[in-house]
């Protein structure tokens, strides 16, 4: 047999012995727990929790807000249908060191530097086993479904712990989940592909809105306009690279949009708000041929005219419509690897979560990640 590379002896040395390695864990911590179905917050001392096989524990370093925790802080109709398991720690947005692992953990030790991916699946059923994990039919929602990570210490499956550069600060991992949503948004359709040398039109910039302009500048878009009436997210939406910004208050996004692009349209529409009126504007401002992929989540049914604005829209299973045309069934090509390479940089993203936490835009990818806005 021969000799195992010398990269590979020197990282199975250092997953076997690392130099970080952790010291005793202590019995118990504080975490936030939502103890009754009403609004409110409790800093409860638990049980640290022991990893099994498969799993990590995370010491938590950084937890970012999201709209989510909101919902679940406040205890909204939303979260009073969906959480059933009280008390709970809330809390998915989290980026730690690895504190211990259980037995069947092969890639990380004591030490590891991750960001936790909140989406938990089975692995088994049809979706997962086709390659859509993202829809699995017994997905968990870290946070919602099961303890969270508004605590020291985080558990979590291996596989769900993505190590992470130690040159990235803890604030920014701990956002690489929302980043993801709006990447996966902005790329939905033919992937970066579609956005280069594209107008672009971003409905909405909370905190995934403006990671979504970052993200349709990186990937060479050839304008793109950013909709939002707030004047502070208006500023920063000009930092991630939008060439103009509409305040629909003063102005009629649809008219705007078609007088930028002289009368032809957006050819990608990404909607992050979540309102039904700017749902029904982002289907009016699509080219023939456009795409309109949607994350934000309805307060309830959304009305559309099928006969005027959308005259047909294809489904698949992106959540997005798409003006004039379908597509053919399987027809996604991966995405390009190295995209964002000439992106987005640290302090772009941490300009992000300056605003005001409680109008985070909750974030929503498809079908089953967090709640469905749209069925698929």
């Amino acid at each position: 047999m021969g000799r195992e590379p010398k990269g590979v002896r020197q990282e199975r040395a250092a997953r076997a012995a690392p130099p970080d390695r952790a010291p005793s864990l202590p019995s118990a911590m504080k975490a936030l727990r939502k103890v009754r179905p009403e609004a409110g917050a409790e800093l409860a001392e638990v049980p640290v929790p022991t990893p099994g096989p498969g799993e990590v524990l995370v010491e938590v370093e950084a937890a970012s807000i999201c709209g989510t925790d909101l919902h679940i802080y406040n205890w909204d109709p939303w979260a009073a249908g969906r959480i059933h398991g009280l008390p709970m720690t809330f809390g998915h947005e989290v980026a730690g060191r690895v504190a211990a692992v259980g037995p069947e953990v092969h890639h990380l030790g004591p030490g590891r530097f991750v960001s936790a991916e909140g989406h938990l699946f089975c692995g088994f059923c049809p979706p997962c086993r086709s390659g859509r994990a993202h829809i699995c039919e017994n997905l968990r929602i870290l946070g919602v479904d099961l303890d969270g990570g508004f605590a020291e210490y985080l558990l979590i499956p291996e596989r769900n712990a993505w190590e992470v550069d130690r040159r990235i600060p803890p604030e920014v991992a701990s956002i690489h989940d929302p980043f993801g949503n709006a990447v996966h948004t902005a790329f939905s359709g033919e992937g970066a592909s579609e956005i280069v040398g594209a107008t672009v039109v971003v409905l909405g910039c909370g905190p995934i809105g403006l990671f979504a302009v970052g993200v349709a500048r990186a990937a060479g878009a050839r304008q793109v306009i950013a909709v939002e009436p707030n004047e502070f997210r208006q500023g920063l939406a000009k930092q991630m690279g939008a060439d103009s910004v509409i305040d629909p208050t003063k102005e009629d996004p649809v008219a705007t949009v078609s007088a930028a692009t002289e009368g032809h349209g957006a050819e990608v529409v990404l909607e992050m708000s979540g309102v039904p009126s700017v749902i029904d504007q982002g289907t009016r401002m699509l080219a023939p041929g456009g795409r309109m992929s949607l994350l934000g989540l309805p307060p309830g049914p959304v009305s559309l005219d099928l006969t005027g604005a959308v005259p047909d829209m294809a489904a698949d299973h992106h959540p997005a419509c798409h003006r004039h045309g379908r597509r053919r069934p399987g027809d996604h090509p991966s995405l390009p690897a190295g995209a964002l390479r000439r992106g987005l940089r640290g302090d772009d993203i941490r300009k992000i979560g300056k605003g005001d936490p409680a109008s985070v835009t909750v974030e929503r990818r498809t079908a089953r990640w967090h709640e469905p806005a749209w069925t698929t």
